[in-house]
């Protein structure tokens, strides 16, 4: 096993950021963790267990997507729909 290094609270916090607004520029948050983690030196596992416990982390700076509107739109139309029951 390799050696095991103790990132600061800050170092955490920044790379948490780095993933949180790099995704909209990657397929994925997995390919976000990856890539911020080749930069700061660490690895992908550690990181994404970082961004997993950092559920105060904001995810509002990055741009809604066309199908987040859709799909918030949908929500709001369907919330207070009564879907009725078809016996077949």
């Amino acid at each position: 096993m390799g050696k095991r290094r103790k990132y600061s609270a800050e170092v955490r916090e920044h790379a948490v950021r780095l993933v949180v607004e790099s995704e909209s520029h990657h397929e994925s948050q997995w390919a976000a963790i990856t890539s911020v983690a080749g930069k700061i030196g660490c690895t992908a596992e550690t990181l994404r267990q970082w961004v997993r416990h950092k559920p105060n982390v904001t995810r509002a700076s990055a741009p809604p997507t066309a199908a987040n509107y859709f799909l918030a739109v949908l929500f709001e139309a369907t919330r207070c729909a009564v879907i009725p029951f078809v016996p077949w």
